[in-house]
């Protein structure tokens, strides 16, 4: 793990792979951290410079006290991917990591090869439900929201399957700062890139899954319409976290996506 420093803050990012091939920067969901990542990384750190960034408040990055915005979340993916010698780079970001990556490829789109947005949105829930989940971590910590927010994370027959996976989603979650989610929470509340969408003229890919409850496949769906040129995947077996649900099947989309735009 490596750390840069924004403004006093360390984000933590690790690389992997040749430093001399095309750079890939993944970005998480809320509540994960790169650990999420590990199935896609393996494989393509034989062929790209694979870059996993901890998004603030999750974990080897700082969380320092809110209030984060989705700009400082995206400017410190930036300040990361500067550190690593990214000029420009694919992005592959999933949730919060993806509402991330539109707001680089709306905002900062010359830093962009490519976005591959998984399982998010262009406007993700609402202030009032958000509101609600800060105000109950305020309250009883991360475990009083633990167990309804992964609930959501997988398809049935997930744990049964993959347990491990499962017990460190649980273990990552629980460990989090409650203040750092928090005000991740905070910035996802405020912010709402549905008209900038329309803008974005990197090459794109829009993956969703079936089973996802949290970014329902109609956000997808949304999105590719909205962007033009896009291309859109949805996987009929996956939920939220559609990278650990379906690996094989994400890692080969990934891959040919990646492969078409290089």
């Amino acid at each position: 793990m490596q750390w840069t420093d924004v403004a006093g803050v360390r984000i933590g990012w690790v690389a992997r792979g040749p430093v001399d091939r095309p750079v890939v920067v993944f970005s998480h969901s809320l509540g994960a951290d790169s650990w999420m990542w590990a199935p896609q990384a393996e494989s393509l750190a034989a062929d790209y410079r694979v870059v996993l960034v901890d998004t603030r408040g999750h974990g080897k990055s700082d969380a320092p006290a809110g209030p984060y915005s989705v700009d400082l979340l995206a400017r410190d993916v930036l300040a990361a991917a500067d550190a690593a010698g990214a000029d420009r780079f694919h992005m592959c970001g999933l949730s919060m990591g993806g509402h991330i990556g539109l707001w680089i490829a709306s905002h900062r789109p010359e830093r962009l090869a490519s976005l591959i947005a998984c399982n998010t949105a262009a406007r993700l829930s609402t202030s009032e439900a958000w509101m609600e989940r800060i105000a109950a971590v305020a309250s009883g910590g991360m475990d009083s929201v633990r167990d309804a927010v992964i609930a959501n994370w997988f398809a049935p027959g997930f744990a049964g399957s993959n347990p491990d996976w499962f017990v460190l989603a649980h273990d990552v979650f629980s460990s989090l700062s409650p203040d750092g989610y928090a005000a991740c929470c905070s910035a996802l509340a405020a912010s709402d890139l549905t008209e900038a969408v329309a803008g974005i003229d990197v090459p794109t890919l829009i993956i969703g899954g079936r089973h996802d409850v949290a970014t329902p496949s109609a956000q997808a769906r949304w999105l590719h319409e909205g962007i033009a040129g896009s291309e859109l995947t949805i996987f009929d077996d996956a939920a939220h976290l559609s990278n650990l649900d379906v690996p094989d099947a994400f890692t080969a989309r990934l891959r040919s996506f990646l492969a078409s735009v290089d």
